[in-house]
């Protein structure tokens, strides 16, 4: 992912272009962060934008989903923001 995010107290809003490899198979982003807030959103025309009120508290775990319910890649992100 390549992410571009906005965030306060009061709301997080993210989104940005799946690349990598494996990114043509990309079906879904979830996005769980470190107060159990989970954000999903399907991938079209290669992008996803999340959106939720009120803040978040980092980091999160991120995970991109295949066609077949397949983990293509899970990773930390926003680590530098807890």
């Amino acid at each position: 992912m390549n992410f571009a995010a906005q965030w306060n107290a009061e709301l997080f809003a993210a989104g940005g272009h799946v690349i990598g490899a494996g990114a043509d198979q990309a079906r879904l982003v979830r996005l769980v962060f470190a107060d159990g807030t989970e954000l999903a959103d399907s991938v079209d025309n290669g992008v996803v934008l999340f959106f939720t009120v009120p803040g978040v508290a980092f980091p999160a775990r991120v995970t991109i989903v295949g066609g077949e319910s397949d983990a293509l890649a899970d990773y930390e992100e926003f680590g530098g923001l807890g």
